[in-house]
């Protein structure tokens, strides 16, 4: 078994919140999944702003992030 866990996000997340991002959803998937650590694969996909929609409206520029990168404007 390898499991791939893809995430999508909007672009301007830190290499450290996606590293925390990756060991949280690994240890998750192989705990409940039953498998080794070591074959989960987490694969980022950050999408641009201006490639996102929501409810109908494109995101015209980047949202600020809080300092935790959680994505919820501040």
């Amino acid at each position: 078994m390898m499991p791939i866990i893809r995430i999508d996000l909007l672009a301007g997340r830190s290499p450290e919140t996606k590293q925390q991002l990756a060991a949280e959803m690994t240890a998750t998937m192989a705990r409940i999944c039953g498998c080794d650590p070591a074959h989960v694969y987490v694969m980022f996909n950050d999408v641009q702003h201006h490639d996102w929609a929501v409810a109908g409206q494109v995101f015209p520029t980047p949202l600020p992030l809080k300092s935790q990168d959680t994505g919820h404007p501040s």
